[in-house]
């Protein structure tokens, strides 16, 4: 065991012993759950920090998180012991009863089997594949959050402007100055159209920082240090898990029945964009965990200290994803309305502090990545605010947010909860209930955006794509079809139903805008499945949830159905998912196999076709120097030979296809790709999930730039320059065919040729004094050499003609009869012909 492993176990350990003692009472299933959790939004916190100060590595990252843990842990043991008055043998009560948790179990089994194949390696060009490759470098030691090339700063002016748009063409995702300072000069230190920030415009013009929060690279770097680089995204698998357990354990802050929760587990697990987004590397998997959590301890009013807890996925949140300012809102009026219904300080306190918690984090995002922190503000553009305005926007909004909290707290403590101090909130809900403005509430969080949605599909050029292209559409499939729109329905029948607790309002009015708020005004059109559906997946169990829990009055028997026709309407969609990849490029296999060629010392040249997956990559994986192809690659690699041990060739193409430059092939392999670009299926049919994926092969190859070499050893060759040759036997390859071929690279002079060969031929047995080997060099005849009994199973040679050769690639092919192994082996029935252990040259 490593390390950096006994670490996360030992963090893990921590994380679970602590929520044991926090809850007081709980089951080892419910204590492991919430453990991993714990652990998950711990890393997430703690690596924030690490990147806010420009420091952060995986080891240190996993012994802060275990530090984090302590304090939080000996906390809550202080809490337990000074205040509560715990004895020690009373800190913590676990049950060993798993039975009652067979449900989620049971969903999660299922569940792994539809989510195990993974998506492989995408590469730049989108987030999927940048996510990838800074944990790659994360792997790999390259933590700086501000990178460059070292190999541009050596090259020539043209060369570099080469390279420049290598970079700026081909890594798309790696934000260098030129996208978000299109018009700087780079002597210049400010830019008008960025406020200043950590960004050094004067390290180079391909100096950059990648896209994205990198607190979600992280924890794909820690499941890879783990488990290995190509099962990063099995972490995925956690959070999928995690999800399914939260949505049980929600239902039964709800009371759910058993029926109800099942639907609900069901429908958030085999939902169809879920399952993609389980398999691929993005981030609203973890996102999806953090809303659930959220509403989970806002809803447990069995144990209202736990309610304080509800701050963690806020605080997780604004560590982990820009997004969270689209989310503030949801978690102020959830607060903002505990307060109104139950009284307790706890909401009051953390109305405010949700806030003042998303102000910093705009400027510890800021401070991480500027580019995509301000870019993600772009729906404020059109307002005539600019970046430059943020630093100062933010900060005045959130002390508006700040005096309007207090103003409200204030009117609702002085005139709500003074006037009804003499009645509980249980009764005061149930005033609410009876009264004209609780039914007016519920009904305009149902109907109106409704309304609006269907009359903007309705009167948009073509209606029918508008609806099947539309978020609300999504969910309502994404929920096996019927579960949303039934749920709908009888809340508009009985909206009483929401206000017999607080917590089924909170629950309705995180579907209002989770669900519709979300689908008439933040994202109302999902562009093609599964990429951009993948935005409705931190919302979809809450969906699921809403749904079980207003049909829950109906009882199992239609519950149950109506969760088997859910189940029976995705099944294709998952059946067909669980057996694909998307979003892959190239297999991970491949990409390590090509790693292991190259050394610190040497550097690669890449082909335009492999700088979206490879070039990053291998600088990581490797240590050695990359470049884009500036010229043509034989001329490339004889400028740089002298600064490295080897020059390679990263492109296409097998050894004896067009690249017949001074090259020979070290590697070559096919990489499978599979893309959703489901663009023309808009208006075809009625359910946008995709049931194919546009699929295409192409050849990864390696070769390593030879001038003149003049030995080739089948120990070393085999498998790359011989054809028509068996697999290796010991030192030495048996020919299988009568023109058996070793490419080489040669000077065009005259050499003498040795072949060694690598075992004796039975003359006497196949009934021959002499076997003859003819010569062809490029497919002309150099003369023989002739085998017998003074020279069997040594070597033989002949003399070659520099006009036979070209001038680097040539094809020597060894012309011989073949012979029946089986005169002196029965059991061999192969036909053999010469046996070679090395062909050398010798200049003459």
């Amino acid at each position: 065991m490593s390390l950096f492993t006994g670490v996360v176990l030992l963090g893990v350990v921590l994380a679970a012993l602590t929520i044991g003692i926090w809850w007081k009472k709980t089951n080892v299933v419910e204590m492991l759950a919430f453990g991993v959790i714990y652990w998950l939004c711990a890393w997430v916190v703690t690596a924030m920090g690490f990147f806010v100060l420009d420091v952060f590595s995986l080891l240190p990252c996993a012994v802060g998180t275990v530090v984090l843990e302590l304090a939080v842990g000996a906390a809550a043991l202080i809490v337990r012991k000074k205040r509560d008055k715990t004895p020690w043998r009373e800190l913590m009560t676990v049950s060993w009863d798993i039975r009652p948790y067979w449900l989620p179990i049971l969903v999660c089994a299922g569940g792994f089997v539809l989510v195990a194949m993974k998506h492989e390696l995408f590469g730049m060009g989108q987030d999927e594949g940048v996510y990838q490759t800074v944990a790659i470098n994360f792997l790999n030691g390259v933590t700086d959050r501000q990178q460059d090339f070292p190999e541009y700063h050596t090259l020539s002016e043209a060369q570099q402007e080469t390279f420049r748009n290598s970079v700026y063409s081909y890594l798309v995702g790696y934000d260098i100055g030129s996208r978000a300072y299109p018009d700087t000069v780079y002597d210049l230190s400010v830019s008008p159209a960025y406020p200043d920030t950590v960004y050094d415009l004067s390290v180079s013009p391909v100096s950059g920082i990648y896209h994205g929060i990198p607190t979600y690279a992280s924890l794909l770097a820690m499941w890879g240090k783990l488990f290995g680089m190509a099962q990063m995204q099995d972490v995925q698998t956690v959070f999928y898990g995690c999800t399914i357990f939260l949505v049980f354990f929600l239902c039964r802050n709800l009371k759910l029945r058993r029926g109800s929760t099942a639907l609900a587990c069901a429908a958030a697990a085999a939902s169809p964009v879920v399952i993609w987004v389980a398999k691929s590397a993005l981030t609203e998997g973890f996102l999806s965990v953090l809303m659930v959590l959220f509403l989970y301890f806002l809803t447990d009013e069995e144990h209202p200290r736990r309610q304080w807890m509800s701050i963690l996925p806020v605080v997780v949140f604004s560590c982990f994803h820009v997004s969270i300012y689209t989310i503030l809102p949801l978690f102020v009026v959830l607060y903002g309305g505990m307060f109104w219904l139950t009284r307790r300080k706890s909401f009051a306190i953390l109305m405010p502090l949700s806030v003042v918690i998303y102000c910093i984090s705009f400027f510890a995002m800021r401070h991480v990545q500027p580019f995509y922190t301000m870019n993600n503000y772009s729906p404020l553009f059109g307002l005539g605010i600019s970046q430059a305005d943020l630093p100062t926007l933010i900060p005045a909004v959130c002390a508006g947010a700040l005096v309007l909290i207090g103003l409200y707290l204030f009117l609702m403590h002085r005139l709500v909860h003074r006037k009804y101090r003499d009645i509980t909130p249980e009764n005061y809900l149930l005033r609410v209930q009876d009264s004209r403005l609780g039914f007016l509430l519920v009904e305009l969080l149902l109907v109106p955006l409704v309304i609006y949605i269907v009359l903007k599909c309705v009167t948009a050029e073509e209606p029918l794509a508008k609806l099947q292209g539309s978020a609300f559409w999504g969910f309502i499939c994404g929920t096996g079809l019927l579960l949303l729109p039934l749920a709908w329905g009888m809340g508009i029948v009985r909206p009483k139903f929401y206000l017999e607790s607080a917590k089924r309002l909170v629950v309705l009015v995180a579907a209002f805008y989770c669900v519709l708020f979300y689908s008439a005004f933040l994202r109302f059109d999902v562009e093609y499945y599964y990429y951009y559906g993948r935005y409705l997946v931190p919302f979809l169990p809450i969906a699921v949830v809403f749904g079980a829990m207003t049909i829950d009055r109906l009882r199992a028997k239609v519950t149950l159905p109506i969760m088997a026709a859910g189940l029976l309407f995705v099944s294709p969609y998952d059946r067909f998912l669980m057996n694909h990849v998307d979003d892959t490029r190239l297999q991970w296999s491949v990409l390590e196999d090509v790693a292991s060629e190259i050394g610190e010392n040497d550097c690669v040249i890449v082909d335009s076709e492999n700088m979206w997956t490879m070039y990053l990559p291998l600088r990581a994986m490797t240590g050695a120097d990359a470049y884009p192809v500036m010229a043509d690659p034989q001329t490339q690699a004889e400028q740089l030979q002298e600064k490295y041990d080897h020059v390679f060739y990263l492109g296409s193409g097998s050894w004896n296809d067009t690249f017949d430059q001074q090259f020979r092939l070290v590697y070559a392999n096919t990489a499978e790709c599979s893309t959703d670009e489901n663009y023309t299926n808009r208006g075809s049919q009625v359910v946008m999930f995709p049931l194919e994926y546009s699929e295409s092969s192409r050849t990864v190859s390696l070769y390593e730039f030879w001038q003149e070499e003049l030995s080739y050893a089948a120990a070393d060759c085999a498998g790359t320059e011989y054809r028509g040759f068996y697999t290796l036997e010991g030192e030495f390859c048996w020919a299988y065919s009568t023109n058996a071929a070793v490419r080489c690279n040669l000077e065009k002079q005259d050499y003498t040729m040795i072949v060694s060969l690598g075992c004796t031929i039975p003359l006497k047995e196949i009934g021959q004094e002499t076997y003859p080997v003819t010569v062809l060099v490029n497919g002309e005849n150099a003369g023989t050499m002739v085998i017998d009994d003074t020279n069997n199973g040594q070597s033989v040679s002949l003399d070659i003609s520099g006009d036979l050769l070209n001038e680097g690639a040539n094809v020597i092919t060894l012309q011989s009869e073949l012979w029946s192994a089986s005169t002196i082996n029965p059991a061999d029935v192969r036909l053999l012909g010469i046996p070679l252990k090395n062909l050398e040259f010798a200049a003459a």
